[in-house]
């Protein structure tokens, strides 16, 4: 299985799908990460200039390097596309076709495109969405897809061996739980969300924890 995963931002794989991620990984299924920004405005700091942005970027890089060196066995590929930036544009596509190119996946994450049907509406998240869709359009392939964050969930996946590891990688990214962060990206805030958010996925599964994906063969 070659699984590819679509993340705006350098935490959001953690909080949204983290333990499936590690799940698959258990598994032996081949499983790359592109991420589109470096969440460079992660942080209330770097809105007070570009030498802060700079060194955000670098200390997010950082913390990105330290969790996936936990997990080597994952790629990465970055776009560096601007945080709070990402748009659906024919460049932004072309290089989510290139990744679905080299890749070749059987099966893809992204974020919910649909605002209605988000329960996390980041505008880099509904970008990223659609920018996936219009490149698998392109691409032709017969994936299958599965939105994270949405309202309609139809799969859900037990993660309740890979829960306290995926809190765990989570908190490599000690920059966003800081007090300079700033509300929403107090992560200390969304990490009790995400056991909140896992817990009544379980209950629906009759697990402990459980995350949910809205999964559709046509990508839409």
């Amino acid at each position: 299985m070659r699984i590819l995963v679509f993340s705006p931002h350098p935490d959001d794989v953690e909080l949204f799908l983290g333990g499936t991620l590690l799940k698959h990984v258990a598994e032996g299924a081949v499983v790359r990460v592109v991420m589109m920004t470096r969440g460079e405005k992660g942080s209330l700091l770097s809105l007070l200039g570009e030498a802060r942005q700079n060194a955000l970027k670098r200390t997010r890089d950082a913390e990105l390097q330290d969790r996936y060196c936990r997990i080597p066995m994952v790629t990465l590929r970055h776009l560096d596309l601007p945080d709070r930036g990402v748009r659906a544009s024919p460049g932004s596509i072309a290089q989510a076709l290139d990744c679905l190119r080299d890749f070749v996946p059987d099966l893809i994450y992204l974020p919910e495109s649909d605002g209605p049907s988000s329960q996390y509406t980041h505008s880099d998240h509904l970008a990223t969405g659609r920018i996936v869709e219009a490149a698998r359009t392109e691409h032709g392939g017969t994936s299958r897809v599965r939105y994270f964050h949405t309202k309609k969930p139809n799969v859900f996946v037990d993660v309740t061996a890979f829960q306290d590891d995926n809190i765990r990688a989570l908190r490599c990214y000690r920059s966003q739980y800081g007090a300079t962060a700033g509300p929403p990206f107090l992560l200390h805030l969304l990490e009790r969300e995400l056991m909140r958010r896992t817990q009544g996925y379980g209950r629906q599964i009759g697990t402990r924890f459980a995350e949910g994906f809205r999964e559709s063969s046509e990508g839409t």
